[in-house]
């Protein structure tokens, strides 16, 4: 399974919708899925389409398919979907608002 497609199914499960609704929301066949699980590549117009569709963030689904590096995309900080607010601990929280506020 392609780093893509792991990213794809975390984001549709996120959501809480099937594969067939993501489809419906892009207004794309839901075979599509069933190609990227075998490994098909997607378009970069694709991958951005996803992303905008699922309200995810079109550069880290680029990097998320491997269409560009962190470095390519000239972002200083990437939050990944596993590391999310809702996955991280309330130090990471207290030490992330701390930077932030220069603390």
């Amino acid at each position: 399974m392609t780093r893509w497609y792991r990213y794809v199914a975390k984001i549709v499960k996120a959501q809480g919708i099937t594969y067939t609704e993501a489809a419906t929301r892009m207004g794309i066949h839901a075979s599509i899925f069933s190609n990227w699980k075998k490994g098909t590549e997607p378009s970069p117009k694709m991958v951005i389409h996803f992303a905008r569709s699922m309200g995810e963030s079109p550069l880290i689904a680029l990097v998320e398919a491997e269409l560009l590096t962190l470095e390519e995309a000239n972002v200083r900080q990437v939050v990944r979907f596993e590391d999310r607010l809702v996955n991280l601990s309330t130090q990471d929280l207290l030490t992330e608002v701390g930077r932030r506020a220069g603390l």
